[in-house]
């Protein structure tokens, strides 16, 4: 073969290598989850990797076991990288206070807020409220907390009522069934040094249904030691084996008193219930007090991060 017979087929094979390129060699990586729920590590990774990539979930060990090209997989691992961290912590300090109409009307509201409240100007020295029970609440961002602030005593007519469109007690009933409240929390980050939070407002009967479940056992009389031929008598007693169980009554949010607000991270605000379902809850935590008429229900929140 001549030197021209070897060039021309050193020129088709490089054609060839041009025209059909040789196929990636694919690649199998590990990669640790340590924040991120598998299941959405799994899909953040997917959007990364090539149609014939493929995850595994290693849930004893929160691993993704990862095929790929090795340039998919290295940036399906620099985005798990940026997703995969621990949510922020926050505590949630808040305190149940009361303030008297008349000191009321000549303060200045900064804000009108969801659900029937408006936010107050702390800084008014009018503001002289009188100081209920305070709470602390620890959780992670954009994971719901709860609160529990006390038991309802609706001794008013209206409030039971109120009570009773939700099912908690009968209006009828002289009966002062536990009704407990309180308060759930959803924070998120705002933008910097804020933070954003949804409080829905609960209350739950306390007292649960007991349920009890249970099969009938014939006990047949086949006589006794000292007459063992003793034929079984025409009344077999029959016994019930019996399981009771006790099932706690869930929460009920109201809907209508449900809050967004977004504040500064450490600054102490108040909120105060100003219309329909909001008013009735307020109303409802301070039915203890015996001059409710005069007051109007509040709360002082502050939020720090950890």
């Amino acid at each position: 073969m001549n030197r021209r017979s070897l060039l021309w087929i050193w020129k088709l094979s490089l054609l060839a290598c041009l025209v059909c390129p040789q196929p990636l060699i694919a690649e199998t990586a590990m990669l640790e989850v340590y924040h991120l729920p598998l299941n959405e590590a799994e899909a953040a990774v997917k959007t990364q990797l090539s149609k014939n990539g493929s995850v595994t979930i290693l849930s004893s060990r929160r691993t993704l076991i990862i095929n790929d090209e090795s340039r998919n997989i290295q940036e399906a691992r620099k985005l798990l990288k940026q997703l995969d961290v621990a949510a922020p912590q926050y505590s949630v300090y808040l305190k149940m206070l009361h303030f008297q109409n008349s000191q009321l009307k000549a303060t200045h509201t900064e804000a009108v807020l969801p659900g029937g409240w408006i936010r107050l100007n702390l800084e008014d020295k009018n503001l002289r409220s009188s100081n209920k029970q305070s709470f602390n609440l620890h959780l992670s961002a954009n994971h719901n907390g709860s609160i529990e602030v006390g038991t309802l005593q609706p001794y008013r007519k209206h409030i039971r009522q109120w009570l009773a469109n939700y099912g908690l007690i009968s209006s009828n009933s002289v009966d002062l069934v536990s009704v407990t409240s309180g308060f759930i929390a959803r924070v998120r980050p705002a933008d910097s040094g804020h933070v954003h939070i949804r409080i829905t407002p609960w209350m739950r009967n306390q007292r649960g249904r007991t349920n009890i479940e249970g099969k009938t056992e014939i006990l047949i009389d086949l006589g006794t030691t000292t007459a063992p031929l003793k034929a079984p008598s025409r009344n077999a007693p029959i016994r019930l084996n019996a399981n009771p169980s006790s099932n706690q009554n869930k929460p009920i949010e109201i809907a209508g008193a449900v809050t967004e607000l977004t504040i500064p991270l450490g600054k102490t605000i108040a909120i105060m219930a100003n219309d329909k379902e909001s008013e009735m809850f307020g109303e409802a935590l301070l039915s203890s007090s015996s001059n409710i008429g005069s007051n109007r229900f509040a709360i002082k929140l502050r939020i720090e991060q950890h």
